[in-house]
């Protein structure tokens, strides 16, 4: 329940205290939290596809945010996202490490994501006092 309060509330500090990048990136986010909610049960073999697609699906959108706008946290929330992406083929190379250690691992790096996203309205700020181009 606490990680979907911290979802919420960086979403929304994201979706009102920030630019374009900010409003999209939150606006991803919340669309992959909300679908992972609905494929967590697609499994093969004990993988989690399903879940494993919305990371990708998450790598891609983030990697498109950074290349099309110049913030330095999404950079840093992409590389997050990489190394989430890479714990699910972990899983599937090594499929005898336990199950939970990797969700745990996942959660950890969903918090990165969210201490990006949280970083994201500050960074929107300062640009928008400087009046550089966004």
């Amino acid at each position: 329940m606490a990680y979907w309060a911290l979802t919420a509330g960086c979403v929304g500090w994201c979706a009102f205290g920030g630019l374009r990048p900010e409003r999209l990136s939150a606006a991803a986010v919340l669309l992959a939290f909300a679908a992972t909610q609905f494929v967590t049960p697609l499994e093969i073999s004990g993988w989690r596809f399903g879940v494993a697609l919305v990371d990708v699906s998450m790598l891609a959108a983030l990697l498109w945010l950074t290349v099309r706008f110049d913030r330095w946290w999404l950079v840093a929330a992409s590389g997050a996202q990489l190394v989430t992406v890479m714990t699910h083929g972990l899983a599937l190379v090594a499929p005898h490490i336990l199950l939970r250690t990797n969700v745990e691992v996942r959660w950890g790096l969903g918090l990165a994501l969210l201490a990006f996203l949280a970083l994201a309205p500050l960074e929107a700020r300062r640009l928008k006092d400087t009046a550089a181009r966004s």
